[in-house]
């Protein structure tokens, strides 16, 4: 005789929320239950307080999201996944194409590490950059690659659902500006300097600055999205603001879910985001970080813009694993584009 299927009951779950699971009446998956359970894990009308394991009718249904073996049936709930409750510490190997009107213009590589260290609490560090294949040579390079430098290690803490909620090393960040700033102006000359400095001053100073330089990084924009918010309102758009013009205003993009997350084969969570453009602005306010001159109300959108996004996640602690990006952005008549291809892979 066929051993029945079975599974470990998600903490915390009722009933109802099995019988809706599997699609069966709640009174039938109770009988069903019954028929192969002890006598002691018998359900009367709500799961006994001690039931871990619970017998479900498979017939007719085939359940993605679950993994079976020898008639054990170990179920993953995506919103259960992306809780990261799990400390990790993960590196990633990332690349980021930008396309101008068509033409490749930049390539960019870099190393992130990310490690959780906290419940609600990441550590960020960045390493090995190089742009177009080789490292920052000419000074200007230089100098804005050890300013960005300044930033990290990046300690963070997040809300619940993954958006930022504050840097909690600020005061880090502004020392290590104070002994840079030294440098550069004992060794860097000239107004490209003198500009940079007073940039940074001026962030360092605002709070709300330094957490919008944070959200300017596409890295981090794309790593801590609200999945889980994406996830259990799978009929629900969402407004994403996306980093395309370094320090400029953001661009406003709306995305969903597009099916229900899936297991791959090697049991990575597979998440699909796609999303159109929705920002009201033309293609030279969004260049140049301008707001639209004319109300929201009596102008329409004059640009076309996509945002498709695979993620892979890691169930076992719910981190991302991998990521593969295309944004893309045009004028109206087509005559100025913008499209940038962003993958992480964890190494």
């Amino acid at each position: 005789m066929e051993k029945p299927a079975f599974v470990r009951i998600p903490k915390g779950s009722t009933l109802d929320e099995m019988s809706r699971l599997f699609e069966v009446d709640k009174d039938y998956l109770k009988r069903h239950h019954n028929i192969y359970c002890e006598y002691n894990d018998l359900i009367e009308k709500e799961f006994p307080k001690h039931l871990v394991k619970l017998f479900v009718p498979t017939k007719n249904k085939e359940y993605e999201t679950s993994l079976i073996s020898g008639g054990e049936m170990i179920i993953f709930f995506p919103e259960d996944i992306l809780v990261k409750n799990k400390l990790f510490h993960k590196k990633y190997g990332i690349r980021q194409i930008l396309h101008e009107n068509g033409t490749e213009k930049t390539k960019m590589s870099f190393m992130m590490e990310v490690e959780k260290v906290a419940k609600s609490g990441y550590s960020i560090v960045r390493n090995n950059i190089y742009i177009n294949n080789r490292a920052p040579d000419l000074v200007t390079e230089q100098m804005v690659e050890k300013v960005g430098n300044i930033f990290f290690p990046l300690e963070v803490e997040t809300l619940e659902n993954g958006n930022l909620k504050q840097i909690t090393n600020i005061d880090e960040i502004r020392k290590r500006w104070k002994i840079l700033q030294s440098e550069i102006s004992k060794y860097y000359q000239g107004r490209t300097a003198e500009k940079i400095i007073e940039t940074i001053n001026d962030e360092l100073a605002d709070k709300n600055m330094i957490q919008n330089r944070i959200l300017g990084s596409l890295f981090y924009r794309l790593y801590f999205l609200p999945f889980r918010d994406y996830i259990s309102d799978q009929e629900n758009e969402f407004d994403l603001y996306l980093p395309l013009f370094p320090f400029k205003n953001k661009v406003k993009y709306q995305v969903m879910m597009s099916k229900k997350p899936v297991f791959s084969e090697t049991g990575k969570m597979i998440l699909e985001i796609k999303g159109k453009l929705t920002d009201i602005r033309n293609f030279n306010e969004m260049v140049n970080g301008t707001k639209a001159l004319e109300p929201e109300e009596d102008r329409i959108i004059q640009c076309d813009g996509s945002i498709n996004a695979l993620y892979q996640f890691n169930k076992e602690d719910g981190s991302v694993f991998s990521l593969e990006a295309e944004i893309i952005l045009t004028n109206d008549d087509n005559s100025k584009s913008r499209k940038i291809i962003f993958e992480l892979y964890q190494q």
